[in-house]
């Protein structure tokens, strides 16, 4: 059977397909979005890990990566990075 961050990172690789990576963070984890991203995609983010019981902490831009990273830790857990 498959956890919830699995399941989130299923759907978040669905939804931005060759954009997006899911990776580990300290306290939470980070969407690593290549590219530009519209409003309904940052609510769909919000939605499917606030549904595992992360909130979105963090968004900002990677110069090394060229990408937008949307950082989440769990409900009531702020990672103070």
């Amino acid at each position: 059977m498959m956890s919830g961050l699995e399941y989130a990172r299923e759907e978040v690789v669905k939804a931005f397909p060759n954009r997006a990576d899911v990776v580990p963070a300290s306290n939470g984890v980070e969407v690593v979005v290549y590219g530009g991203v519209k409003a309904s995609e940052l609510v769909y983010l919000e939605t499917v890990f606030g549904a595992e019981g992360f909130q979105l902490e963090r968004i900002y831009f990677h110069r090394n990566r060229d990408a937008l990273v949307f950082r989440f830790s769990p409900m009531g857990v702020a990672s103070n990075v």
